[in-house]
């Protein structure tokens, strides 16, 4: 499964969840358990995600997968969370879903130009020249002990 599409990993997903009976409550069984609904991005496949009130549960964001792509470790840019005041009660990082989290990360890279970049490629800062010519000062002198 791991070097499988995300497609090929969704079917397997829905075809192993219906093996089993945890769509219902039971004394052995406290919550119930579904897969989540998965729809094309395409306009009308958004208008479903969005519509919070066809899923029978609170959304908390929307997944969006590259269907083609192999499982990726750590963050990619194959892989998007959305969430915005209609598709999530929390628009930040929240560890109980009541508090928001002290830190809130995103990952960001910087070039060998010293653009600063996300993982999406979009330019949201630029180094001092000084600060790239020090890091590279400091790595070759690391490199050469």
């Amino acid at each position: 499964v791991y070097d499988s599409t995300s497609e090929f990993r969704h079917f397997w997903v829905h075809s192993k969840l219906g093996e089993v009976p945890i769509h219902k409550t039971s004394s052995l069984n406290k919550f119930k358990f579904a897969p989540v609904p998965r729809f094309t991005a395409n306009v009308e496949g958004l208008k479903k995600a969005y519509n919070q009130k066809a899923h029978g549960f609170q959304l908390d964001g929307l997944l969006f997968l590259n269907k083609h792509t192999h499982y990726e470790l750590g963050p990619t840019p194959l892989c998007l969370v959305w969430k915005d005041n209609k598709t999530s009660r929390y628009m930040v990082d929240s560890s109980d879903g009541k508090s928001v989290s002290r830190l809130q990360t995103c990952t960001l890279y910087v070039s060998p130009e010293g653009e600063v970049k996300s993982l999406e490629d979009l330019t949201v800062g630029m180094l001092p020249k000084t600060m790239l010519q020090e890091a590279a000062a400091s790595s070759s002198s690391s490199s050469s002990s």
